[in-house]
Formats: structure tokens, sequence, C-alpha cells
């Protein structure tokens, strides 16, 4: 089968091997420093041992789960992000956790045409 990527946009010539905190590994050994600021970008950078202690040991216990289910790491999430929230005069904040950012995206919108009838 002959497989061949549609040439949406020019690619950068950076032949990339690997990732360091905020550093990319080129394939012939020299760094150059990470400031992509697209789609998909990795904000916590690559490599550091302590971030990778974290997430693994968070995978092993629980790597995804639905806002379908109740599950601890979503109301720690709550309970961290609470005191951030500017107070309001008589009013309780409403939070809604999405699974993606097409969700998030979509009742945005629900959200705006809900408050505003329109």
């Amino acid at each position: 089968m002959n497989l061949q990527e549609i040439d949406v946009y020019p690619r950068l010539p950076l032949p990339v091997r690997s990732a360091r905190a905020c550093e990319l590994i080129l394939s012939d050994g020299r760094s150059v420093l990470d400031l992509y600021g697209g789609h998909c970008v990795n904000t916590l950078g690559a490599g550091d041992r302590g971030l990778e202690r974290v997430l693994t040991r968070q995978w092993r216990k629980l790597s995804f789960a639905t806002n379908l289910l109740d599950h601890e790491p979503r109301t720690e999430f709550l309970r961290a992000f609470a005191p951030g929230l500017p107070e309001l005069s008589g009013e309780e904040w409403r939070v809604f956790c999405s699974n993606s950012g097409a969700e998030a995206n979509e009742n945005a919108l629900k959200l705006a045409l809900d408050s505003t009838q329109r």
C-alpha cells in the first residue's frame, strides 16, 4: 500500500531526536530552545525526573476517567482550584470539568447561548 502525506504546510528543517526540559535535542547532538507555542504544547517541559515519577504514579493508579464517574483526582483538582477563584458577592462558583478541548468549546458555546438567549 502506498501512502503519501498531504503537504499542508512546510516542515521546519530540524531533525529532532528527543527533548530535555525546554530544549529539543537534534540528531547531530545540538540542542535548541523549544519556543513553539502552537497546538499540543508541553508546558511542563520534557525529561524532568520528578515530573516523570508523578506522572508514572498517576498513570499506574488511574490514567483516565470520564466525567461520568466520580473519582478522587477530580475531587482533589476542584479542591485545589477553588481557592484561586475570585470571591463572588452572594453567589457560588459553578464549574464544569470537560474531557477535552473540543468538549470545553462546545459547552462554552452552549453556556453563552443559554445565558444570552441568542
